[in-house]
């Protein structure tokens, strides 16, 4: 089973129905996550908000064009970057000795 690793929450109200994008049998919403400036949680604990995507079409006859927040996402659990064992020992160099090249060519 796979791990969640974020929920987002979508204010379906806010949907532009325009920008759904229409394949046929299927309709998508096409849509982008966007991290909050400084890195931290906002007050409601989000991470971030979610844009709804603009066709391409429609972004490049009105380079303005954005889409509308249409709801927030956060992280369901966060994960403290890793930490080296504090006896772990060094690790050798993968760089050369200096005039070292490491072949074996005499010149």
């Amino acid at each position: 089973m796979a791990t969640i690793v974020g929920r987002i929450s979508i204010n379906v109200r806010r949907i532009e129905k325009a920008l759904l994008v229409d394949k046929g049998e299927n309709v998508y919403l096409d849509c982008a996550l966007f991290g909050n400036k400084n890195g931290e949680p906002d007050q409601y604990g989000n991470d971030g908000f979610i844009v709804q995507g603009v066709p391409k079409a429609l972004r490049e006859a009105n380079p303005e064009r954005r889409g509308p927040i249409i709801g927030n996402w956060r992280y369901v659990e966060r994960k403290a970057p890793p930490t080296p064992a504090p006896d772990a020992p060094a690790q050798p160099s993968e760089t050369p000795e200096r005039g070292d090249t490491g072949d074996d060519l005499p010149f």
